[in-house]
């Protein structure tokens, strides 16, 4: 049974059922994905993208929610390969929107991060909950705009999604240096300046990752200089992002920021008298003559 579902031999999958095969099979699997080795026929119909062997199983009394230890729900892991008709079975059949263990914690939450713009669509037209944590990034939302899903994202707001609820949304866009994103979400209302979640505020993390766009993106939407001290001037001249510390000071900002020993010798390693024009007088002191400095 394990098998046949596998490959999709549907005529095999209602020969076997007819003879009392067990509906809820299990066998060895060969690919990466398939896991532990111990799954479902369904879980192989369902990796596999065989809607009409789901069906037949399904039909015939198979665990829609069954859950494999690494990857989750059947549904969990179709949302995840992006088998839009299988998951239409599945959802047909009451497959379980909720968070279920595995990698994923949500059907949706794997649409998001693989970037299945149909499936996240469908699951959010059957009532997946947008707000359900799970995963790597936390929730759903975080996942597209940290992958750089901008379809996602977009079918997200047209469902009434406050960017500004979703933890760190718009810092994970600035970290991940997607000007496309971070114009989506400031359009769609982001506070420029909000900060919650495991981040600082965007300003302060375009800074130090050096997304020069994105710095002048914020700027030009009001972001506040002065926010956590200045940070965001230290954020640029620890990083050596020397053409956002130029901007910076266009706008105003003195570079007060000091640099450590270490970062005196990561600087006098690139051997650019050019680098060392942009700091302040102590600073460049510092990498002349490499005194005990405070940042």
């Amino acid at each position: 049974m394990y098998r046949a579902c596998r490959n999709g031999y549907t005529d095999i999958i209602r020969l076997l059922v007819r003879h009392g095969a067990n509906i809820d099979a299990r066998g060895a699997t060969e690919f990466e994905f398939e896991g532990n080795g111990d799954q479902t026929a369904l879980q192989a119909a369902t990796i596999n993208g065989h809607a009409d062997s789901v069906a037949i199983l399904l039909e015939n009394g198979a665990q829609v929610n069954e859950e494999d230890p690494e990857f989750g729900t059947a549904l969990q892991i179709v949302s995840a390969l992006g088998h839009t008709d299988t998951a239409r079975v599945l959802l047909r059949n009451d497959a379980d929107l909720r968070p279920h263990w595995g990698k994923y914690g949500s059907a949706l939450y794997a649409a998001s991060n693989a970037g299945h713009a149909d499936i996240a669509q469908l699951l959010l037209e059957h009532g997946a909950d947008m707000y359900a944590l799970g995963g790597h990034f936390g929730s759903a939302l975080q996942a597209a705009s940290s992958e750089g899903h901008t379809d996602i994202v977009s079918t997200f707001l047209a469902h009434g999604a406050n960017v500004n609820e979703f933890g760190d949304v718009f810092q994970e866009a600035c970290r991940s240096g997607n000007d496309t994103m971070v114009r989506l979400l400031l359009a769609s209302g982001a506070d420029v300046d909000l900060r919650q979640g495991k981040y600082p505020n965007a300003l302060e993390i375009a800074c130090g990752k050096g997304h020069f766009q994105i710095v002048q993106l914020l700027l030009t939407n009001g972001a506040d200089l002065t926010a956590r001290g200045g940070r965001a001037m230290r954020a640029a001249s620890r990083s050596f992002n020397f053409d956002i510390v130029r901007l910076l000071e266009d706008h105003g900002v003195v570079n007060t920021w000091r640099l450590s020993d270490s970062d005196s010798d990561s600087v006098k390693s690139q051997g650019s008298w050019m680098t060392i024009q942009v700091l302040d007088d102590d600073s460049r002191q510092a990498l002349e003559n490499g005194p005990d400095v405070i940042e």
